[in-house]
């Protein structure tokens, strides 16, 4: 049992005009939630976030989500109150999936949703937690949203005050492929940073605001009414979470292998999750999926053109790192130093849409080979513009290789050009340090 003097309490900040009454009544709320409500529980809390609800500018009662330490479970519960705070009255396991903001007229629209890069959509894909406190939550998501960008999708990562329920609404409405939400839930919706996303919203929405979204909360509870038949109104193709309550830790742990299998093998939603919980989780079938269970890629997809480019055009990122190039109608022949590592890029011609649709990459190829052992290819990354869409590293590449392929997983679409970046290293054995290059392309595929 958590000590209720220990718990964090917060206030979610009001908007408008009961922002400043909110600051102001914040020492009796959180007297109340302590004798009240934590006093009269065993569970243990990480934290317990509370709205007050006004009637005109007086609390008429108050809304708490306390949240589990342990399971990602969001307990609410409802304080009614006098004017002055006083005889408070405790509605334990309170249904808030009706609840509404009392200023929501005014409510702001979201900040704008600019990533690291700059970048302010359309996004492929969303992984967020507003529990970055959370070492488990925190690093499954920036997990997570590095396996989307390393597969050329464009990813926003929302953590702590950025998942907030405008941002959520937002997001959830823009055509992504996937968002995933890590953090306390129930029954009834999810808890935010600045309030709750219930199924009230879900089923307002029109039948397709989600399309064509795998949507994956990572919460517990919330594979159930009223929540899970709302985010299938709302037009999701899958929807996952929580069918009893899900751990801290072990349930991270099976979100990632889902993503990572379904992105990376094709393999089937439903067998994939069946598989992962196998795998990760202490308990099956604690994780329920709705929707389409089939595979996650489910385009058949056509080669639409397969463009090359000669080797002796290729570009040397140090060309102080070499000791001579070979230019000739066949190859191009480089030597590098002994004891050195560099790049040598190619700028593939790129088709980007062709009889009005954009293509994407379907895989790279290379033709090359190495005169020892003493010079090696160990990585390959693909880009288009400056987004990296795929790398392989640790290859260790050597002798009569031939032509190559390097599929690039998930097939993103292709916005500027393609290029093929190509990481070698030279040892300092008495060896060839040579490397010949004859072509690179890529298929593209529609």
């Amino acid at each position: 049992m958590s000590d209720p003097n220990d718990v964090p309490i917060r206030i979610f900040p009001s908007r408008g005009k009961y922002a400043d009454l909110d600051t102001q009544d914040e020492t009796p709320v959180t007297e109340i939630i302590r004798k009240e409500v934590l006093s009269k529980t065993k569970a243990d809390y990480y934290r317990v976030d509370v709205k007050i609800k006004r009637r005109d500018q007086a609390p008429q009662y108050l809304v708490a989500y306390l949240l589990r330490k342990d399971i990602y479970l969001a307990e609410v519960v409802r304080v009614d109150l006098a004017s002055d705070y006083s005889s408070p009255n405790v509605t334990w396991d309170y249904d808030d999936s009706e609840e509404k903001e009392e200023d929501e007229d005014t409510e702001p629209g979201p900040s704008p949703l600019i990533d690291e890069e700059g970048y302010a959509g359309p996004f492929d894909f969303v992984a967020s937690t507003p529990v970055p406190e959370i070492p488990t939550a925190r690093a499954a998501v920036e997990n997570l949203h590095g396996l989307f960008t390393s597969l050329g999708f464009r990813s926003r990562m929302l953590k702590g005050s950025e998942a907030t329920v405008a941002n959520y609404k937002q997001l959830l409405s823009t055509g992504l492929k996937g968002f995933v939400n890590i953090g306390h839930g129930n029954p009834n919706g999810i808890a935010l940073y600045d309030g709750a996303l219930n199924a009230a919203w879900f089923n307002a929405v029109a039948n397709q605001a989600l399309k064509p979204g795998v949507v994956y909360f990572n919460s517990c509870q919330v594979h159930n009414p009223p929540l899970e038949p709302t985010v299938m109104k709302a037009g999701a193709r899958t929807y996952i979470g929580g069918n009893i309550n899900l751990a801290i830790g072990p349930s991270e742990a099976v979100c990632q292998c889902f993503w990572k299998s379904i992105l990376n093998t094709g393999q089937h939603m439903g067998a994939t999750l069946t598989q992962c919980e196998k795998n990760n989780y202490p308990t099956q079938g604690a994780h329920g999926i709705s929707g389409d269970i089939g595979p996650f890629f489910n385009e058949v997809l056509h080669l639409a053109h397969a463009m090359w480019i000669h080797g002796h055009s290729i570009q040397i990122e140090y060309p102080d790192r070499i000791t001579k190039i070979w230019r000739a109608g066949f190859f191009a022949q480089i030597e590098g130093k002994p004891g050195t590592n560099n790049w040598f890029h190619f700028a593939i011609p790129t088709p980007v849409i062709v009889d009005g649709k954009r293509l994407r990459v379907g895989s790279v190829l290379l033709v090359f080979r190495t005169k020892s052992a003493d010079a090696a290819v160990n990585s390959i990354h693909v880009y288009d513009g400056d987004r990296k869409i795929v790398e392989y590293n640790g290859l260790n590449l050597t002798g009569e290789l031939g032509m190559r392929r390097f599929d690039v997983p998930a097939h993103p679409s292709v916005v500027t050009g393609v290029g093929i970046s190509i990481g070698v290293g030279f040892g300092v054995e008495s060896m060839s340090h040579c490397m010949e290059f004859i072509a690179a392309g890529c298929d593209f595929v529609s």
